[in-house]
């Protein structure tokens, strides 16, 4: 996180697209929403978020991310002098953009006034408030004009989940309408699916691919790649996930520190000679982070393989919720046999998968350790 924090603070970088590297299941929506609280905690920055790929109006994806942009800060402009109606302007200016979509998709099946088909589709002067010939000039003139903000940050998630078409409009809406200064974008996608979503929007054309590239690497200045944890790293991460629920803050905060510590050290494992800490963990739950450390490692390798992502995200995803069904157990009332009762039931969700709870609940638990360990 600290790179792209330390960008989005560099006002010569001004605007700026980031792009948040890695595959699905990877991270990236985490990391999108560590970035947006710890981001929305300073009143310089506007943090917009949105999500492409559950948009209603998949046929306007572009005036879609437009009209959400200008919506979250006429939220928190829309009582300031000045500034509420330039919003609402430009905001009619996507109103007729939509109007004149609609007509061009019902002009061939529905009866229209002809007269009114002429003026819809009749170019305008970029001054006229149904233009999107000014859009970009008058957007920029509205965000400068924006009291007491550094920068408006736009968090663009599942880029890589949606149609060509709606990939190529979402970058287009970035880089043609909304990139002027104090506009920071960053975008969590697949590269290689995204580029994919270009290169067959140009289908017919030979040199499809290499465009996608050069178009992609036009827009994103910043590509940040999310690193992969490194075998040990991910035991000692696993084991400390399975901890939480067995010691007191102090304890944790401490193992934690112990594990840091060696980490930088290059010492392995990282959850070795835990020596006089208050709380060890046992062989019982250190056996079964090294479990699930090798379960992760092979859904990884099917992925690699070809035709594997189905089973890796279903591995990934089981362990996931077995993690969670082991760190919100936290009643130790009981002794060593409910500590091993948690134990069972965390290997029974991996051995024979049958659960409600989805991944996403479990993240929720999951990050605020890794952000500690990796700190």
């Amino acid at each position: 996180m600290a790179p792209v924090l330390s960008a989005v603070a560099m006002r010569h970088l001004d605007p700026l697209t980031i792009g948040i590297q890695g595959p699905w299941g990877g991270g990236k929506s985490t990391i999108l929403g560590l970035l947006e609280t710890e981001l929305a905690d300073d009143a310089g920055y506007v943090v917009v978020r949105t999500n492409p790929w559950e948009y209603d109006d998949q046929l306007d994806v572009k005036g879609t991310l437009i009209a959400q942009v200008l919506q979250a800060l006429e939220d928190r402009f829309g009582e300031t002098a000045g500034i509420k109606e330039k919003i609402q302007g430009l905001l009619k200016r996507i109103s007729w953009s939509r109007a004149t979509l609609a007509l061009a998709k019902g002009a061939l099946t529905m009866q229209w006034d002809l007269n009114t088909l002429v003026d819809a589709f009749t170019p305008k002067a970029k001054e006229q408030p149904e233009s999107m010939a000014g859009f970009r000039q008058a957007f920029g003139e509205m965000v400068g004009a924006l009291p007491d903000v550094r920068r408006v940050v736009v968090l663009v998630d599942d880029l890589d989940r949606c149609l060509p078409h709606a990939v190529m409009a979402t970058l287009e809406a970035i880089k043609l309408f909304l990139s002027v200064e104090r506009m920071v974008f960053i975008i969590a996608a697949d590269q290689a699916m995204v580029r994919d979503a270009i290169a067959a929007s140009l289908a017919t054309s030979p040199r499809g691919e290499r465009f996608a590239q050069r178009y992609l690497d036009k827009i994103v200045q910043l590509p940040v790649s999310l690193p992969r944890l490194a075998p040990h790293e991910a035991e000692a991460y696993i084991g400390l996930l399975l901890s939480r629920s067995e010691c007191d803050e102090e304890q944790f905060a401490a193992l934690v520190d112990h594990c840091r510590a060696r980490r930088k050290e290059r010492r392995i494992p990282l959850l070795g000679n835990l020596g006089e800490l208050p709380y060890r963990p046992g062989e019982e739950l250190l056996l079964l982070a090294g479990q699930l450390t090798q379960g992760a490692a092979r859904g990884d390798r099917r992925r690699g393989s070809g035709g594997g992502e189905r089973r890796a995200r279903r591995s990934r995803l089981m362990i996931r919720m077995t993690l969670w069904s082991y760190t919100t157990l936290t009643d130790v009332a009981n002794g060593p046999s409910r500590s091993h009762q948690r134990r069972e039931q965390a290997v029974a969700r991996v051995l024979a998968p049958a659960t409600n709870l989805g991944a996403d609940a479990a993240m929720l638990v999951m990050s605020g350790v890794l952000v500690a360990f990796l700190r």
